[in-house]
């Protein structure tokens, strides 16, 4: 580890854990080694799937908001 990345702390600037992306069900975003282990991850993938995600998000938040209006006009 460099050291100035131990003294600013910061361990989020070294990635996600392939194994920690695995248990949440990204594995289309991972490499696996000859025994079925996750190894490694595909950062380019990452921001599609970040993509769609928003979108999925987006599309709740307006119908939630539909929701919260219908019910204030009652």
């Amino acid at each position: 580890m460099a050291q100035g990345h131990k003294d600013a702390n910061r361990e989020w600037m070294y990635g996600y854990l392939a194994e920690d992306l695995e248990e949440m069900g990204f594995e289309h975003v991972l490499h696996y080694n000859k025994d079925g282990e996750p190894q490694a991850v595909d950062y380019g993938l990452i921001s599609t799937l970040v993509l769609e995600l928003v979108k999925e998000q987006h599309s709740e938040i307006e119908l939630l908001k539909e929701k919260i209006k219908r019910l204030e006009e009652k």
